[in-house]
This record gives C-alpha cells, structure tokens and sequence, in this order.
C-alpha cells in the first residue's frame, strides 16, 4: 500500500496551527492571562405615580440594594443598576411610606415597579 505524501509546507502550516491552537488552550484556563470577569447585572426602573396617573416627585427606597435610595425624575421614574436578586420597593411621599413591593431582578433584565399612591399630586393625605 502506498503512503500519501503531504507536502513539507502544509505539514509546517498544520504543525504551527496545532501548536497556536494548544498554547491558546492552556493560556486561557490560566488566571493571569484570561480576561476579568464582568459582574452580570440587572437594572430596576421605579416608576411613581398618583391616584391621576401624574408621575409624583418622590423618594424610592430599595431593600437589600447598595444604592438604598434615590429621587424620581420629573417623569416620576428612578432606575438603578442592581446585582440579580430580591428586593422589596416602597415610595416616599408626604411624610409616609407606600408598603414595599417585592422584586426579583434577573441577570441582564429590567424590571419595572409601578408605585401608585393614593392621593393627588401635592396632597398632605396618606400615600398607599
């Protein structure tokens, strides 16, 4: 039976792809080489709103979230980025506090609460 010969050039550009594709190989799996890993995160939208559907300039508080608190915009909407998980979103309004609302982010997701209070825009009244 006859050998089949493999000219000297493509065993050279065989051999070289081997070895770039093994040295590639174990490189990656070494930690000072791969690159860092990016936190995943999910973001958490806020939106408040009256008993009239106007967005309310509130405080919204999130549990369990580094950032904690923050201020609606004038669309009545807070957005932060979180870490995927529970948390629980209440308002602040009129010196009370809406009861918290309970939220599961999800990697790479948004997720959007609405709060609706249950007074009108810039009554002293309880928020709900």
């Amino acid at each position: 039976m006859r050998r089949l010969q493999v000219p000297r050039a493509l065993r050279l550009i065989l051999i070289a792809f081997w070895a770039i594709t093994a040295s590639t190989v174990v490189l990656a799996g070494s930690p000072s080489i791969a690159a860092p890993k990016v936190p995943v995160l999910g973001s958490l939208s806020t939106r408040v709103l009256d008993r009239a559907g106007a967005p309310v300039d509130a405080l919204v508080i999130i549990k369990g979230s580094h950032s904690g608190i923050g201020r609606t915009d004038a669309r009545g909407t807070y957005k932060v980025t979180v870490p995927p998980g529970r948390y629980e979103v209440s308002a602040f309004y009129a010196g009370r506090t809406t009861r918290p609302r309970k939220v599961t982010v999800a990697p790479n997701r948004s997720q959007q609460v609405t709060i609706r209070l249950s007074v009108a825009a810039g009554s002293p009244a309880r928020a709900g």
